[in-house]
């Protein structure tokens, strides 16, 4: 990747939304999600009006009840916020965008399959929610750290066993 690149992401203010955190913007900033290993960054973006957000997300669909200090875990609870507060923010949600990473397995693992639920429960929610889904680097053993770009809607995904990031 190009210095230019990594420059347009760092020059803003970067929030790191953490798991079960839901958090949208409307002024220019970069989110990011670290350690996303069978946990989804959700990025949605509208760029007409200048919103974005993001949901790092615990859970598929098959858990109901809420995370730790009631913050939303699960796919449809986390994502059914980031559109609330993007809409409360002025957003179309027609015009949305989702970039999403994350969603990894790890053989060794007892809940090995969790990152594709996750993955499978993010991707049918978008779509009965009809958000068109832009770009996604999901699946693998590999976890992730995830950095989106509010303004031009770039998502920088760097894998565990890579020293650099891909563009989407």
């Amino acid at each position: 990747m190009t210095m230019e690149l990594i420059d347009s992401i760092q020059g803003k203010h970067e929030y790191s939304i953490s798991p079960g955190e839901v958090k949208s913007f409307s002024t220019p900033v970069t989110i990011s999600c670290f350690g996303l290993g069978s946990c989804v960054g959700v990025f949605l973006q509208d760029q007409k009006k200048g919103i974005a957000g993001g949901a790092h997300i615990n859970l598929s669909d098959d858990f109901n009840d809420l995370g730790p200090n009631g913050k939303p875990d699960n796919v449809k609870q986390a994502i059914r916020e980031l559109l609330e507060q993007l809409k409360e923010r002025g957003s179309d949600l027609k015009a949305l965008r989702a970039k999403v990473a994350g969603g990894a397995s790890s053989p060794a693992s007892p809940s090995s399959f969790a990152g594709n639920k996750n993955i499978e429960s993010v991707i049918n929610y978008l779509i009965e929610e009809k958000v068109f889904l832009a770009a996604m680097d999901v699946g693998g053993t590999q976890n992730r750290i995830a950095k989106f770009d509010g303004v031009s809607g770039m998502l920088l995904v760097r894998h565990s066993d890579s020293n650099y990031y891909k563009v989407f």
